[in-house]
Formats: C-alpha cells, sequence, structure tokens
C-alpha cells in the first residue's frame, strides 16, 4: 500500500514514526482518521476479516492492524493532495483487492470444497466472488513481470485458465520474482537473455 519504511517493532510491538512522534499503529491510525475508540474498534474488526479472506486466497500473512495503518495514512495523504487541488493517487492493485474483499468470513464448506477439487467445485457463489478478486489482484499485480518474462506469464496464463490456484499462482510468481532479482545481480547477462527484448522490468 502506502510507503512501510517507518514501522518498526520494539519490545514485541510494532510502532510507526508519524512527524516527530512515534506512535503505535492504533494510536497512529486514530491521529490520522480522527476515529474514536469504538469506531476505530468497527473498523479494525473489518479490515480483520477482510485480511483473512484475502490470507486464505493468496497465501498470504498480512497483518491486519498494518493494513488499516496504511488504509488510514493513504487516505490522509488523497485529502491532503485533494485539498491542495494535486493529483489524487489511484489505488494500487492490493489496495484494490483488500478494499473489495468480503467482511463476511469465507465458508468452511467452501474453503473445503475448493482444497479437494478446484474452484469449479465450489458451489458458493460469496467464495467464487472472492476468489475472482484475488485472482484478478495476482493477474493485475504481476502483470509487467509476464510481459517481461515468459516464464512468469506461463503461471499468469495457467491462473487464467485456472489450472492453477491463486495460492500456488502468487508463490510462484513471488519465488520467481525474488529468483530474477538475484539473477540481475549475480548474473546481469542471464538475466537479460531471459528477460525478453523489453526494457521497462518491474524488478
Amino acid at each position: 500500500m502506502a510507503n512501510k519504511t517507518n514501522v518498526f517493532v520494539k519490545g514485541g510491538r510494532k510502532y510507526v514514526l508519524l512527524g516527530q512522534k512515534t506512535l503505535s499503529l492504533s494510536s497512529a491510525i486514530k491521529e490520522l482518521t480522527g476515529w474514536n475508540t469504538k469506531k476505530f474498534e468497527t473498523e479494525k474488526r473489518l479490515m480483520r476479516q477482510r485480511i483473512s479472506n484475502f490470507n486464505i486466497l493468496t497465501g498470504s500473512n498480512l497483518s491486519p492492524i498494518e493494513e488499516l495503518y496504511y488504509k488510514a495514512k493513504f487516505q490522509a495523504q488523497r485529502e491532503y493532495y485533494a485539498s491542495k487541488g494535486k493529483e489524487v493517487k489511484p489505488f494500487n492493485e492490493l489496495q484494490t483487492a483488500i478494499r473489495d474483499m468480503s467482511t463476511s468470513k469465507l465458508s468452511n464448506i467452501a474453503i473445503d470444497d475448493f482444497a479437494t477439487g478446484g474452484i469449479e467445485n465450489v458451489k458458493s457463489k460469496a467464495f467464487q466472488r472472492q476468489y475472482e478478486i484475488a485472482k484478478d489482484y495476482i493477474l493485475s499485480r504481476f502483470e509487467g513481470l509476464g510481459r517481461n518474462f515468459v516464464e512468469a506469464q506461463r503461471i499468469l496464463d495457467a491462473l487464467e485458465n485456472d489450472e492453477i490456484t491463486t495460492m500456488e499462482a502468487n508463490k510462484q510468481l513471488q519465488d520467481f520474482a525474488e529468483e530474477m532479482r538475484q539473477l540481475k545481480d549475480e548474473n546481469p547477462l542471464k538475466w537479460q537473455d531471459m528477460h525478453g527484448d523489453t526494457i521497462d522490468s518491474p524488478l
């Protein structure tokens, strides 16, 4: 989402630098949004469920409280830019996917059906809608990687055709992207051979 470099762990808890102050993520969110405790707890609960669904469908391990902080920070930035008449940044792929995730818990029956037979075995329309959101996120996130690397495009095509799951595709693409980052540093000529003709590498 937003720039995550100012989040750090101290004494087992996560803190953030907000201006000149060091605040817990919860305090930073309240300061950015002006939410009272009741509103904050409601938004935290909704984000927790969205992130739970997202993590299940993508095999990710996102933190709900961190993502709520990034959302609050990004929204504050958007409001500031808008007040100054400046261009407002659009939501990125992750922000869009989290925003669109359901705040209702995914059905355990649907999850089991999916685990045994893939998306075609799932009868739950709600699960299918959430799955498509996760699928669109991965296809959008790694689109540039696919343009530049044949192997990445092969994985994307397999996901598009439901030959692999969103969890499998996300892991394979993340692993491949990391492999290409390392290859670019260690063997630039081999990386260039794999990279293809374009030079707009997302790596």
